[in-house]
């Protein structure tokens, strides 16, 4: 399996066609970079109790369309929920898993799940796309450049086209509800970010596609950039 496109990302997208459910999940997830070239990572999904049959239908699906394998025993199904799958997951390329939360919340009949992993090495772990399709880069000024890339969305059109109301409709019930957020964390100030800047060094977007048709069409610019840190020698891209 080419787990570069398999990112958690592309797992949202392809779960929201499969399932017909795409807005019942809720993602957010933290990166926060390290001065030393390290990153740690933070991912809390959620999604309701009546759909996570679906889930483990979806990736058996996806998983069987990319590799041709047979689906993967009952127990792993359900792999986003399933704590020794997602420990086997978040264990490789370099990447340390440090904690796994599962609880219900009743009130709201959602399975939620909360998932932190570390990479002493983030240059080395990014290739292998289980943090997501990221990229960490220095630019010709010297600054560092972190985007997120969206290889598996096919180029937008130059112009853009109206979507039939019929289309359009159906998109937003499909999507309705469907929540995906994230935050990163620079090591030092960020000196420009496509985001909402909470603070000097944390950038935030947040994304609603339902109310959003757009983002269907062109995906999100995720970028910032910030400098190297002082100090030292090798800094984040020298180790």
């Amino acid at each position: 399996m080419n787990d570069r496109h398999f990112s958690l990302l592309y797992l949202i997208c392809a779960l929201a066609a499969v399932l017909m459910a795409g807005g019942c999940l809720e993602m957010s997830q933290e990166i926060r970079l390290k001065e030393d070239g390290a990153a740690e990572f933070s991912l809390h999904y959620s999604i309701p109790l009546v759909w996570l049959e679906t889930v483990g239908d979806g990736h058996d699906l996806i998983r069987g369309w990319q590799t041709g394998e047979a689906p993967p025993p009952a127990g792993q199904r359900k792999w986003m929920f399933n704590q020794a799958a997602v420990r086997e997951y978040f264990s490789q390329n370099g990447l340390t898993m440090m904690d796994f939360q599962l609880w219900t919340d009743t009130a709201t009949g959602r399975r939620h799940a909360r998932v932190q992993f570390a990479a002493d090495n983030l240059q080395r772990s990014l290739p292998g796309g289980r943090m997501g399709d990221f990229s960490l880069t220095r630019n010709e000024d010297g600054e560092m450049v972190f985007r997120a890339n969206f290889a598996f969305v096919s180029a937008p059109t130059a112009t853009p086209v109206e979507m039939p109301q019929a289309e359009a409709d159906f998109w937003r019930e499909l999507l309705q509800g469907l929540v995906v957020e994230l935050k990163v964390v620079a090591p030092t100030p960020i000196l420009e970010t496509t985001g909402e800047l909470i603070d000097q060094q944390t950038a935030h977007w947040r994304f609603e596609p339902a109310t959003d048709l757009e983002l269907l069409r062109l995906p999100p610019v995720i970028e910032l950039r910030f400098q190297d840190s002082p100090g030292r020698e090798q800094g984040i891209m020298g180790r």
